[in-house]
């Protein structure tokens, strides 16, 4: 994991970029290919400078591995269930994933599955006060509004690294 000075760079980087994201992702339910990017960026910047080189070649491996993976799933998933998940949230899930530690990773899996099924909750009781005619309604393809609830995933994702990389930082003030 990432040293002091680094980790509180990369938290203090990554919080306003995972709020944008969000924001994007409520409004457009689109996360744009730069924000995975500037991911991948905070993450190289801020892994040389707190961790051996070793350890984020590592982080990217599990990356790249994850991104393979999670594009051949999207692939599977979106002919099963078309408009779910999106691919901007696997480019996200993927340059997110060099963050976590890996001894850490079933724990962090954990706290991704509650935020997400809070911010399901959440999605699902405007869309139903709403009745669809909110900004969170989901589009069709021909951009009409269908009856269905959206899932913002990069939400969730945003969500539970900002929790992760805070709780890290507050841990190595300790």
């Amino acid at each position: 994991m990432l040293q002091a000075p680094a980790l509180w760079v990369a938290f203090a980087a990554m919080t306003p970029l995972m709020l944008y994201t969000a924001y994007s992702d409520i409004r457009a339910l689109k996360i744009a290919n730069w924000i995975p990017l500037a991911t991948l960026g905070i993450y190289l910047v801020t892994g040389f400078w707190g961790m051996p080189w070793e350890r984020v070649l590592w982080g990217l491996a599990a990356g790249t591995v994850t991104l393979v993976a999670f594009f051949l799933l999207w692939a599977i998933a979106d002919s099963f269930f078309p408009g779910k998940l999106g691919a901007g949230d696997v480019k996200l899930i993927s340059a997110l994933i060099p963050f976590i530690d890996l001894y850490e990773a079933f724990e962090t899996l954990i706290l991704f599955t509650i935020v997400l099924m809070v911010f399901l909750m959440f999605f699902g009781f405007a869309f139903v006060f709403t009745r669809g005619k909110s900004g969170v309604a989901s589009l069709n393809h021909k951009g009409k509004k269908i009856w269905q609830v959206p899932s913002p995933f990069g939400v969730a994702m945003a969500a539970t690294i900002v929790i992760y990389l805070g709780a890290k930082t507050w841990d190595s003030l300790a």
